[in-house]
């Protein structure tokens, strides 16, 4: 016979574990909308006490059995490969969608896709000079108004570069806040880590062997955590481990920066020393994440496409690479204006005939900075444009009083592109050109004409004048080609005697009336017959019959004498006319190449098209992009949330199942109670 009181021990458990589970039903239902809750269960299993004394049977062990239900005790349903997918693709999607606005963001400022206003300003501007060329070259209302539309595009660009460059510094300053919730994240799963630990060591036996904790851990605090490590890895790619004692390693981007109570921390380093986002771990490793928000950010504010230079710019289309390229077609553009105006002027000329610049290079005190020629000496230009020389007769510097030195112009970017002073004072001066009278002496350069070494010539398409270097030359094709390969070479141009030859030979040209002209190595002298200037490259005498064509292509050609310059003859006034305008809107609408590493070949209105396409282009597949990882991303928590969270059907059915259960027990532990009432009260009783 069994114990008496065995039954109703069986039934207190069941009673028990049946208000335990009615309990924990209850606290899903009301978790229910819990952000990060995980669905609880009782975990039960059959009580069995046995004995294994010697002197019990096999039969004597009946006794003992159905001692009823016992609970290990209360556990999550969670499903680790659906946690470490969803950390997986959660990054990526992230990624995109921080993309994805900051390029929005950049469309706005850019104002590119559907109405891309830079793109009208240069439609209005080539309409100007057609009118004007067509009509009126000389009429100052016509040409202002040519002025007014350039100087309208000069504050366009000024205005797209502010604006990129308040996105960009908004973006590092988001950047910032990001890491600084990594690294907030970092600390409070860190303190996670240590509460959980300490709510585990009540289970010290297992520790003390090595062997994991139990599952059934502070479960509240499991499900904060795991909430925390979702939210860390919206900032980047992370993998998580679980350690023996309760807390967790976190890799990110393939390095640990949390190991149970020991943590890295990222750290942005100066952005304006790299021109990128650089990111460290605390412990000096280089941060490289493969998604999440903060790679987005990296990406967006360090992308320079084919701009970017050493190991920190990345080649992404980023906030960069606009502004880049938007330097890019300032630069471009005031070139293509300033070359055509400058006509065939030399360099010294052409300095003040630009239409467009960047101001000056200005030093560490604000003072401009000087034009220094080859030896280092400030350069001074005349009242007619020719420069000046630095020295005196004896060899002491000059400092012009009442002049300024030329001063060093900086490079035309979008945020400095400016109308010239020059045509700010001068609205006629766009158009004019200074066509040179080319001596009789001197031919033009014409297809299939032949010229033999020493000879110079002009080309009127490009405004060079050249000296032959091979032995006889036919012109084929454009000159260009013809230098490269060496067999002619352009040579300064002179409209009168340089300053420099008169300091360097007092034989500047020879006595025609002499029968001999003795010349030293370094004197320069002038040939009038060809009108060009040459160099005596060792000491010389030349008989009067070498004094001719003949005899100074001879001497060019065994190396005595070698051609410096030629001598280009009176200029006409500037010229006026529809054809010189012209010119600007062919060049307006011909093909040269854009950016660095030819980033675009085009017209100006195919760059700034470009432009705009690859800015549609690269949001478009963005947003693909983007719709595929988040629809990646809710099938995955749709499946996490089919295991973890709570449904209120489901556990209404657990309700009352649980319920019944509790109503069984507790009619089975009325019956035993009954039991027990006979046996103690009835029992042995007969007779009485």
């Amino acid at each position: 016979m069994r114990s008496s009181f065995m039954g109703m021990e069986v039934q207190k458990r069941a009673l028990q574990v049946a208000q335990k589970s009615i309990d924990i039903t209850g606290h899903n239902i009301n978790n229910q909308d819990t952000q990060g809750y995980t669905r609880q269960r009782v975990d039960t299993h059959s009580l069995n006490i046995s004995s294994f004394t010697y002197w019990q049977t096999r039969l004597s062990k009946l006794s003992l059995a159905g001692q009823g239900v016992s609970a290990f005790g209360v556990s999550q349903i969670r499903n680790d490969y659906l946690d470490k997918r969803y950390r997986d693709m959660a990054p990526q999607a992230k990624e995109y969608d921080a993309k994805v606005k900051i390029m929005l963001e950049l469309e706005t400022t850019l104002d590119a896709v559907e109405n891309f206003s830079l793109l009208d300003a240069f439609n209005n501007l080539k309409s100007a000079l057609q009118q004007v060329s067509l009509i009126s070259p000389d009429a100052l209302e016509m040409t202002s108004m040519v002025r007014n539309q350039s100087e309208n595009i000069c504050k366009m660009l000024r205005s797209y570069s502010a604006d990129l460059d308040k996105l960009l510094q908004r973006n590092i300053e988001d950047l910032n806040d990001s890491i600084k919730g990594a690294n907030s994240l970092i600390d409070r799963i860190v303190q996670y880590n240590k509460a959980i630990v300490g709510e585990y060591l009540l289970d010290a036996g297992r520790i003390a062997k090595g062997s994991s904790v139990s599952e059934y851990g502070p479960l509240e605090m499991l499900d904060a955590r795991n909430v925390l490590l979702d939210e860390l890895a919206d900032f980047a790619n992370i993998e998580v481990f679980h350690n023996s004692n309760g807390s967790v390693r976190v890799e990110m981007a393939g390095i640990t920066i949390i190991d149970d109570q020991l943590s890295e921390k990222l750290v942005m380093r100066d952005y304006d020393n790299y021109g990128a986002a650089y990111i460290t771990f605390s412990n000096g490793i280089d941060f490289v994440p493969s998604s999440g928000e903060i790679k987005a950010y990296m990406d967006m504010v360090g992308g320079y496409g084919p701009y970017a230079v050493g190991a920190y710019q990345n080649a992404e289309f980023g906030i960069p690479y606009y502004m880049q390229a938007l330097n890019a077609f300032a630069e471009g553009f005031a070139d293509l204006m300033n070359e055509i105006n400058k006509g065939y002027v030399d360099e010294y000329q052409a300095w003040n005939r630009n239409l467009l610049w960047g101001g000056y290079d200005i030093d560490a005190d604000g003072k401009r900075v000087p034009l220094l020629d080859e030896d280092g000496y400030k350069i001074f230009l005349d009242i007619d444009g020719s420069r000046l020389p630095p020295l005196d007769d004896v060899g002491n510097v000059i400092e012009y009083e009442g002049r300024e030195p030329l001063y060093v112009k900086s490079k035309v970017t979008a945020s400095n592109i400016r109308i010239s002073d020059e045509w700010m004072k001068d609205v006629m001066m766009i158009g004019q050109t200074f066509d040179p009278t080319i001596p009789e002496s001197i031919r033009q350069y014409r297809e299939g004409a032949i010229y033999s070494k020493g000879e110079a010539f002009f080309d009127v398409a490009t405004g060079l004048y050249c000296i032959v270097q091979t032995d006889t030359f036919t012109a084929k094709g454009e000159l260009g080609q013809h230098i490269q390969a060496g067999l002619v070479k352009d040579v300064p141009v002179y409209r009168d005697v340089a300053p420099d030859y008169k300091q360097t030979s007092p034989n500047f040209a020879p006595n025609f009336e002499k029968n001999k002209a003795n010349y030293k190595e370094g004197d320069v002298f002038f040939d009038p017959n060809r009108g060009v200037y040459y160099k005596v490259t060792k000491n010389l005498t030349a008989a009067i019959g070498d004094i001719n064509t003949t005899g100074w292509i001879n001497a060019v050609a065994h190396g005595d004498i070698e051609v410096v310059g030629v001598h280009e003859g009176e200029w006409h006034k500037p010229n006026l006319d529809g054809a010189n305008l012209h010119r600007f809107v062919r060049a307006l609408e011909a093909d040269r190449s854009w950016g660095r590493t030819f980033d675009f070949g085009g017209s100006v209105f195919g760059y700034l098209e470009f432009i705009s396409d690859r800015l549609g282009q690269g949001i478009e597949y963005l947003n693909n992009k983007l719709d595929v990882t988040v629809n990646t991303v809710n099938i995955l928590l749709d499946n996490r949330d089919a295991i973890s969270a709570v449904s209120e059907t489901e556990e209404g059915i657990n309700m009352l199942t649980y319920q019944k259960w509790f109503n069984a027990s507790a009619r089975l532990m009325t019956t035993m109670d009954d039991a027990l009432d006979t046996i103690i009260n009835r029992m042995g009783r007969v007779g009485l």
